[in-house]
């Protein structure tokens, strides 16, 4: 889990207030008498101290929840009725949620990954220990960190000088406005959010279900606007699974920054223009070694989004409608010179 850096504060401004008197011979003294914060300032200043206080009291809940279920205690964000309830199987070790009539394997790489389309969960109150509190534990964590990222985003905002902090969009407000919107310019604009947020999911949901030798990171509001990041790729220091004696993975440690285009092959070229210079001008300044542009053209994930609410906004994400040769390739193109991913691992992670 990547940690957040530390917010610091722009130095103050200042409004100057001074004093006139008129000495007897006519001239005019000027006397500083004191500085005193704008009332902008001030304002910016009390945001960021509520926003820190969100977010101490945010750690503070985790810690309580946590604390709850250790001693066998009931968590009260799980009181939550609209969670879906994940069941497990210790016949396969396997977790599951009801489809209808149906069974849904589900990974903890998927139940992490929902949460950014909204959707939730809590363990059945029948599981087994160890099952639910390992469950039970990823879910708090996650809700909490994905929380903290938010409010630390909006720190950034109050807090960044040199350069203008976008505010993210509610993934909720595009959904209720898709109907809209899909079929406008600003459609197009949104589709590129969706899209963006289906490729981050898709491989954070692989790399947790099937031990890749990677984590995918979300990227916080200044590395977006600022650094055109999307989301960032750290390479592990070793590979993860059974312990063998072995070289250190290639580029073991990096982390590497993706910017996701939606965008046609003769505006690719453009793209990776502004990313040379984002990366000539800000240098070692830059929180990752590299930024890859991946640019796609397809109609694929206005389709899969369109399906995923169509049918309910069913647990995986809009990103399961997708293609698997789309898939494949967006796995390959992110972790291209990166992480060593042969077809045997591509076949295991997407089968026929």
């Amino acid at each position: 889990m990547e940690k957040l850096p530390k917010i610091e504060l722009p130095p103050k401004s200042r409004e100057l207030e001074i004093e006139t008197s008129e000495d007897e011979d006519g001239s005019i003294g000027v006397k500083e008498t004191k500085q005193k914060p704008t009332r902008a300032e001030k304002r910016r200043l009390r945001r960021v101290e509520e926003l820190s206080l969100v977010k101490k009291q945010k750690m503070e809940s985790l810690h309580h929840a946590i604390q709850n279920l250790d001693n066998g205690e009931p968590v009260d964000e799980f009181r939550d009725e609209t969670r879906r309830v994940v069941f497990f199987d210790e016949d396969t070790g396997q977790y599951f949620i009801e489809d209808g009539d149906k069974k849904k394997i589900i990974g903890i790489g998927d139940i992490i990954s929902d949460y950014a389309w909204g959707i939730k969960y809590v363990p059945d109150g029948q599981m087994t220990e160890p099952s639910y509190r390992t469950l039970a534990k990823r879910i708090l964590s996650n809700e909490a960190r994905r929380g903290i990222e938010d409010i630390y985003d909006k720190e950034l905002g109050k807090t960044t000088t040199g350069g203008s902090i976008s505010p993210k969009q509610p993934l909720s407000q595009i959904e209720s406005q898709w109907g809209k919107w899909k079929n406008r310019p600003e459609g197009l604009l949104w589709l590129g959010f969706i899209a963006e947020t289906a490729v981050r999911e898709l491989l954070n949901r692989e790399a947790i279900n099937n031990k890749l030798n990677f984590a995918v990171l979300r990227a916080n509001a200044k590395e977006d606007s600022i650094y055109k990041i999307d989301f960032k790729i750290h390479v592990y220091q070793r590979s993860r699974g059974v312990r063998v004696k072995q070289k250190e993975p290639k580029n073991a440690g990096s982390k590497v920054g993706i910017q996701f285009g939606l965008i046609e092959p003769r505006f690719a070229r453009r793209k990776a223009e502004k990313i040379k210079q984002i990366k000539e001008k800000f240098g070692k300044e830059l929180p990752v070694k590299d930024i890859l542009l991946i640019a796609i053209q397809t109609k694929e994930f206005a389709d899969a989004f369109n399906k995923w609410l169509e049918l309910g906004k069913p647990s995986g994400g809009p990103e399961q409608f997708l293609s698997r040769d789309l898939k494949i390739e967006l796995l390959k193109a992110v972790t291209k010179n990166l992480v060593e991913i042969n077809d045997e691992e591509i076949e295991r992670i997407f089968p026929n």
